[in-house]
């Protein structure tokens, strides 16, 4: 589907009820939300996405590739922390009972799932992009990915006229309210407006339109919106919300570009009571992103280790030769890390130190300077680790690398290489120790990964 043709014009099938009265156009109207910290509500999300990835030039697959996203989400919702004003703090709890989405790049097909050990999500939202995270654990990134869509259910009553409007009338929204609501990191240009375009049969009847530029995962961004959303006038909820994006995303490094049309539609019903989210089932979970909650998880493609990293460390390839993560800082890529199996040594044998430096020099090759540090330790899962720091050179550019041989038992094997201009060492500080740290070997026998959704 090319982008010239795939734009195309919003329609959505709007409700009808028996009038209550007649009111002129002239009349203004306090579209406030009622909605209250402790109050529960049902939420449903159909989220259709269809468009090209785009790639990196140099990249292996120049090519664009055709791509379409279909998923269905719906959670009960509780809000923690209500908003008394745009911008401020707004903080969620939500028991997803459906999470699923069929993904097709290419020719290949994905089918994405959310543990049931990790359908209990919390959101916190402070001037900015959603945060959501598990209190059981850590999330695997593809289960994020999954479950972060456009769209806040948390912050779409931020959408509503802070003053009282009349038929016609126009506002403007705030940067800090669009990059919440489109999972954007920074948002440099911004011309969103809602207008109330009718009230009638106790329906005030909304739309937005606008454009947005800005940055997700330090890829450039720009975002042309229509939307619709219907505000109840008896109970002073919005209960339907209808979005359709279209955005033309900058290849990055942790990502492809897009060339996409996304069309996301939402139903808010209230909710009496929600067996997941009753007050003794949430009694004493910790509700507030700590950094050991906020974490992703990384587990191999073989299902024999698996780590917890920070979310700026970025998954860009998953394969059973090697896993290779990034690290972003403010937009920029900092460092990359390489983790590959070595062939089991059944007799449980690990290299010398002194070996392992000779099969460093030999891989740089004419890359190599010299060794910084070299030494060995035993890490927090009390396995045996070899450290070897080396500065040398890549095309006159000066680079620091940091080698970790981690051995367990049974003759299990990996080496972590982590990459970084020297002029950033400072900034990486000791990242590499902090990754080394959380991982672990696992049995085989465990439950299988969920389906990954490649990064290009």
């Amino acid at each position: 589907m090319k982008n010239a043709a795939i734009f195309f014009f919003l329609t959505f099938v709007t409700a009808a009820a028996t009038p209550a009265d007649k009111k002129s156009d002239l009349q203004s109207y306090e579209l406030h939300s009622a909605r209250q910290s402790g109050e529960l509500a049902r939420v449903q999300i159909q989220l259709d996405v269809g468009g090209d990835l785009k790639f990196q030039p140099g990249a292996e697959k120049a090519d664009p590739v055709k791509m379409m996203v279909s998923a269905r989400l719906a959670y009960d919702e509780k809000l923690v922390e209500m908003a008394s004003q745009p911008g401020a703090t707004v903080r969620a709890v939500r028991h997803y009972d459906n999470a699923t989405a069929e993904l097709k790049i290419g020719q290949n097909q994905f089918q994405p799932i959310l543990r049931d050990q990790r359908r209990l999500i919390a959101v916190k939202l402070d001037g900015g992009r959603p945060l959501l995270f598990s209190p059981a654990g850590p999330l695997f990134r593809e289960e994020l990915d999954l479950i972060d869509v456009p769209g806040c259910s948390a912050l779409v009553d931020q959408l509503l006229p802070v003053k009282r409007v009349a038929t016609g009338d126009h506002w403007q929204h705030s940067d800090q309210l669009m990059a919440g609501l489109l999972g954007l990191d920074e948002v440099r240009q911004n011309s969103a407006v809602s207008e109330l375009s009718a009230v009638a049969d106790g329906i005030a009847r909304m739309q937005i339109s606008g454009r947005v530029e800005g940055s997700v995962d330090g890829a450039a961004t720009q975002i042309e919106l229509k939307g619709k959303y219907q505000f109840d006038t008896q109970t002073n909820r919005i209960i339907w919300f209808g979005l359709l994006i279209k955005e033309d995303r900058k290849p990055g490094d942790v990502a492809s570009g897009m060339e996409v049309v996304a069309r996301l539609q939402m139903r808010i019903a209230t909710l009496e009571q929600s067996k997941e989210l009753a007050e003794a089932k949430l009694r004493g979970l910790p509700l507030e992103p700590t950094p050991p909650l906020t974490q992703l998880a990384c587990r191999s493609p073989s299902n024999t280790w698996l780590l917890a990293h920070d979310r700026s460390w970025y998954l860009t390839t998953d394969d059973r030769d090697r896993t290779v993560l990034r690290l972003l800082n403010q937009g920029q890529r900092i460092a990359q890390c390489n983790i590959a199996p070595l062939a089991r040594d059944e007799a449980g044998k690990v290299l010398p130190l002194e070996q392992f430096q000779d099969r460093i020099r030999t891989a740089l090759g004419k890359h190599f300077g010299q060794f910084v540090e070299a030494g060995e330790s035993v890490s927090p899962s009390k396995y045996r680790a070899l450290r070897v720091v080396v500065r040398g050179e890549v095309s006159d550019l000066p680079i620091q690398w940091y080698y970790y041989l981690i051995a367990g038992d049974h003759g299990r094997q990996v080496v972590f290489t982590f990459t970084v201009a020297s002029e950033l060492v400072d900034r990486f500080g000791d990242a590499d120790q902090k990754l080394v740290r959380a991982f672990r070997f696992e049995d085989p026998a465990m439950s299988a990964k969920p389906t990954v959704l490649p990064r290009q």
